[in-house]
């Protein structure tokens, strides 16, 4: 943690309904519009199922990045 490089960026969508959690919901507003983004920009990703009422999508570098220019991808990548 006290690297300034990483290796991985991860999107974690998480349902608001705890007790009824609506993970096709959450995969069809949350994790497929980012998936199409990323498939267009040629970026490639993982998805898991995170547990209960959940979805993570996985940005994976090849080589190590600075945390801020992680940042910078994310903050762009919630613009679009």
């Amino acid at each position: 943690y006290k690297s300034p490089y990483l290796k991985w960026i991860c999107f974690d969508f998480d349902c608001k309904d705890k007790d009824k959690p609506n993970i096709q919901k959450l995969y069809n507003e949350c994790t497929r519009p980012l998936n199409v983004f990323l498939d267009k920009k040629g970026i490639h990703y993982i998805n898991e199922f995170s547990g209960r009422r959940g979805i993570h999508t996985w940005i994976i570098f090849d080589n190590y990045v600075e945390k801020k220019d992680a940042y910078n991808i994310v903050q762009t990548i919630k613009k679009c």
